[in-house]
């Protein structure tokens, strides 16, 4: 059906893949110690105002992350993305209803890299706790790694086809933005 030819370079090409994957979206790292801050990424919430599955899940997660005392400070950060209520505002809310966790809020990012370095813009560390969900932890943990050294992930598992799809195309996008950056920076 193939030539040996064709054989081969499908073979390298799919390594190749795996391997700028792998390179990438290295498996994040596990909070061993308690972290003086904590980064909660933001998510949308619904055009009513009322708040998201996800949106919900991340703020659980920063509450049950806090009171295992993995970090000291939480920082939300997320403008108004999808609709015109901003993302750290509202997450705020739904943690202080149920939690008293001294915050830092950064309203103006509008995706995950601009949540990091916005916070890395705000705080001067080399370690930090990213908390999102499963789906998203490897491309924050390799968007993370431009702006901290050390950056750990706590996340809460997140089963939804939607999320892993539209990662999934997330992280070709991000692939592609790197390898034009690295080849730019050659050339």
């Amino acid at each position: 059906m193939f030539s040996k030819f064709t054989s081969k370079l499908l073979i390298f090409s799919s390594l190749a893949c795996l391997l700028t994957y792998f390179y990438f979206f290295r498996i994040p790292k596990k909070p061993a110690k308690p972290l003086q801050y904590a980064l909660l990424l933001g998510c949308p919430s619904k055009d009513d105002g009322s708040y998201s599955t996800s949106q919900k899940n991340r703020c659980e997660l920063a509450i049950e992350a806090y009171r295992q005392n993995k970090y000291q400070v939480l920082i939300i950060s997320g403008g108004a993305v999808k609709n015109k209520w901003i993302e750290a505002e509202q997450m705020k809310k739904y943690i202080q209803a149920r939690c008293d966790i001294p915050m830092i809020l950064e309203p103006h990012a509008k995706n995950t890299y601009e949540n990091m370095k916005f916070t890395k813009e705000l705080i001067d560390t080399n370690s930090i706790l990213i908390l999102t969900s499963s789906v998203h932890a490897s491309r924050a943990n390799a968007l993370a790694r431009q702006f901290f050294k050390h950056p750990v992930l706590w996340t809460y598992k997140d089963r939804s086809w939607k999320h892993k799809w539209r990662e999934f195309l997330s992280r070709l996008v991000y692939i592609q933005f790197e390898i034009k950056k690295k080849w730019t920076r050659i050339v």
